[in-house]
C-alpha cells in the first residue's frame, strides 16, 4: 500500500521533485562559486590563494605545504599544480617541476601561464642538460593548438625557435603573431627579432 501510495505521488510531482533537486544542485554550485577568489583573472579556491600570498611573500615552504595539501585534496586543481611546479623549478627540482606543470596542462590545456612556465623550466635545465630545451616544442605546439590567439604562447614558442636557431618556423609563428596583434612588424615595438 504505501509503496502505490509512493508511486502514485512521484508519479503526480515528479516535475517538483525534479525542480527541487535543480535548484539544490544550482545552490550548492553557487555556493562552492562564491568562495571563489579571483588571482590573476583566475578564479581559485581561497586556500590556493592564500599558497599564492605565501610564495609572493617568499615563504616558499609554507606555501609549498599549502599547494601539497589542496592537490592532495583535489587533484583536479590545476592552478595548484601550476603553483607547486612554480616551487620545485625555483628549487632546481626540475623533473618534479616538470611532472607538476605537465598535471596542470593536462587537467586544463587552455591555462596559457602553464606553458609559459614549462618553457622556462626548459630552458633553465637546458643549461644543465642541453637536450631538454626539445621538449619544449611538442607542448608549445600544443600550446597554439589550444589557445590560437594566446600572445603569452605565441612569444613562447617563438622564443623557443629562436633558443633553437630555427628561422623558418620563427618567422611562421612572428607571421601569426603579428596577425593577431594586428600590426605590421616594422610598427611593432613589440615584436621578436630573430637574433
Amino acid at each position: 500500500m504505501f509503496k502505490d501510495l509512493f508511486l502514485d505521488f512521484l508519479r503526480r510531482y515528479w516535475w517538483g521533485i525534479l525542480v527541487v533537486v535543480i535548484l539544490i544542485i544550482g545552490g550548492i554550485w553557487w555556493y562552492q562559486d562564491s568562495q571563489k577568489v579571483e588571482v590573476s583573472g583566475y578564479k581559485i579556491s581561497q586556500e590556493a590563494a592564500q599558497a599564492v600570498k605565501y610564495y609572493a611573500n617568499g615563504e616558499i615552504g609554507k606555501a609549498e605545504a599549502q599547494y601539497k595539501s589542496i592537490v592532495e585534496n583535489h587533484p583536479r586543481d590545476w592552478f595548484s599544480w601550476n603553483g607547486l611546479g612554480n616551487i620545485y623549478r625555483d628549487k632546481s627540482e626540475y623533473e618534479s617541476a616538470e611532472i607538476a606543470y605537465l598535471k596542470a596542462l593536462d587537467i586544463n590545456p587552455k591555462f596559457e601561464q602553464a606553458y609559459r612556465n614549462i618553457y622556462s623550466l626548459y630552458y633553465i635545465w637546458s643549461k644543465d642538460n642541453p637536450d631538454k630545451i626539445y621538449q619544449a616544442e611538442d607542448i608549445l605546439l600544443q600550446g597554439v593548438k589550444y589557445l590560437p590567439n594566446s600572445e603569452i604562447v605565441l612569444e613562447e614558442i617563438l622564443n623557443y625557435y629562436q633558443k633553437i636557431d630555427n628561422q623558418e618556423q620563427f618567422k611562421i609563428f612572428q607571421g601569426k603573431l603579428d596577425k593577431l596583434r594586428n600590426l605590421r612588424p616594422a610598427n611593432n615595438q613589440d615584436t621578436l627579432e630573430f637574433n
